[in-house]
């Protein structure tokens, strides 16, 4: 049945050699079958795996947060009364809201003192690994913000984060599945001049999309081990790869052999 082929592709290679008889469209469905099993896959495993650590950094980084009023482009933080967030929350930078003043922010001081973020009456700077932006208030421009307010929207600011992260998961997947079916391809391409085999393209190219099933199997597996290891290195790829072409090659070469012999003894025949 189609619908358990991924599991073929990993315990069968005779499942391989019946599939080098269909069409190709075939094997490009099952591709997208096995994208669509890893994304509704992930789209439960990242919230899953996520949500701890989002809860967490939300809490901290309502910790740290300062009651904002932007009203027509004046910033009002913490009442205007100086506040620094140390370099020992954010490893080594600082934060600095100073609304009651409006002294700019200047880009060698911010970077020599290690500053992440100036913010004076009007007015945001920002400097990051040599990059300096400055941000200046419109003045129409309102906007509150508040430690409260930020964990009142917890659930609903993890939510987008995680739908964020859903969808960059899915992105990597589809370009993943792209990049390790070229490399499949490469692979079996190799190794059959290795065995001297004579494979058409299409035959190579649907072998290199049939090999993306135990690949994307030993995902599964690697992602709900203790360890949570998510993702396959192209060198396990590889591995996997030359482990199941090696295996229906072999069967390929034990079925065109009998074939050789045969036409040989014909030949044989015939000649007498």
């Amino acid at each position: 049945m189609f619908f358990i082929s991924p599991i073929k592709t990993a315990i069968s290679s005779k499942f391989y050699l019946e599939k080098l008889k269909e069409p190709l469209w075939k094997a490009f469905l099952f591709v997208a079958y096995i994208f669509a099993l890893a994304a509704i896959f992930l789209t439960i495993y990242v919230p899953f795996r996520t949500s701890p650590i989002i809860d967490s950094g939300i809490n901290q980084l309502a910790e740290i947060t300062p009651d904002v009023i932007v009203a027509n482009g004046v910033i009002n933080a913490n009442n205007n009364r100086k506040m620094v967030i140390d370099d020992k929350i954010l490893k080594g930078y600082k934060i600095i809201f100073d609304t009651a003043s409006i002294e700019p922010g200047y880009p060698t001081q911010m970077a020599k003192e290690k500053i992440l973020l100036y913010v004076n009456k009007n007015t945001i700077y920002v400097s990051y690994n040599n990059q300096f932006q400055e941000t200046k208030m419109e003045e129409n421009f309102n906007f509150t913000l508040s430690k409260q307010e930020l964990l009142n929207n917890k659930d609903k600011i993890a939510k987008s984060i995680k739908y964020v992260l859903v969808m960059i998961a899915l992105f990597i997947l589809l370009f993943r599945l792209i990049i390790l079916a070229l490399f499949a391809l490469f692979t079996v391409f190799i190794m059959s001049i290795a065995f001297q085999l004579n494979l058409s393209f299409k035959k190579l190219l649907i072998l290199a999309l049939y090999l993306q099933g135990p690949v994307v199997i030993c995902d599964f597996i690697l992602a709900i081990l203790p360890m949570h290891i998510l993702g396959m290195n192209s060198v396990l790829a590889l591995g996997v790869f030359i482990f199941y072409t090696g295996m229906i090659y072999v069967r390929l070469r034990a079925i065109d052999r009998p074939q050789v012999n045969n036409k040989a003894i014909q030949q044989e025949k015939e000649g007498k």
